[in-house]
């Protein structure tokens, strides 16, 4: 019987379904690993993951993400948040892993000023896994002294974000032959061989 391989998640894709979520932790929930602060200058609420420890503390202050699941590369982490301040302070991630990599972000401002006098969004940014592959353990801290990042949603994907998961082979519809043997098209009345067995379509 003829195959054709099929890219399942392609339609699932078209449908709204993500690629498969190792990790999230939204609204105090966490599902594929756990959250905890670490130290005096972070916190973990139902709403917020604060940030305000200093990258130069991290192995005394951060927030520690364990996985239950270990990085593999390809991995995309999504990490929703914001600033809040009146001026444009910086206010940028330091994100430690368990294999001995950072990503540091350095003097980018990369994250919305949501203050009053500003009035952003909270936006996303997404970074993808390299060098951090094998890691089960995120630490994170600010990279920057000047001011809190709050995260209000993570997010990690397996593979990327493209929406494709699964590979799999689908079988097509066999070919049908009349009793003389000939190959007839699909709407072929009366009995067929197909499959080797004998079928009749009316």
């Amino acid at each position: 019987m003829k195959k054709v391989f099929t890219l399942i998640a392609a339609a699932f894709l078209a449908a709204g379904v993500n690629a498969q979520t190792i990790f999230s932790w939204e609204a105090g929930v966490a599902t594929g690993g756990t959250v905890e602060a670490n130290g005096g200058n972070t916190a973990v609420s139902e709403t917020l993951i604060t940030v305000s420890a200093k990258k130069a503390n991290i192995d005394t202050d951060n927030v520690t993400i364990s996985l239950d699941e270990a990085l593999a590369a390809d991995d995309v982490i999504a990490i929703t948040g914001y600033r809040k301040k009146d001026t444009d302070a910086n206010g940028t991630l330091y994100i430690d892993f368990g294999v001995g990599t950072a990503i540091d972000e350095g003097d980018n401002v990369v994250w919305n000023n949501i203050h009053e006098n500003v009035g952003q969004e909270p936006n996303t940014n997404n970074y993808t896994i390299t060098d951090q592959a094998g890691s089960k353990t995120i630490r994170l801290a600010r990279s920057k002294a000047s001011t809190n990042v709050f995260i209000t949603k993570i997010v990690i994907t397996r593979g990327g974000a493209d929406g494709i998961s699964t590979v799999s082979a689908v079988a097509q519809d066999a070919p049908a032959f009349n009793i003389a043997g000939q190959k007839v098209a699909a709407g072929f009345k009366g009995i067929v061989i197909k499959n080797g067995k004998k079928v009749v379509i009316k």
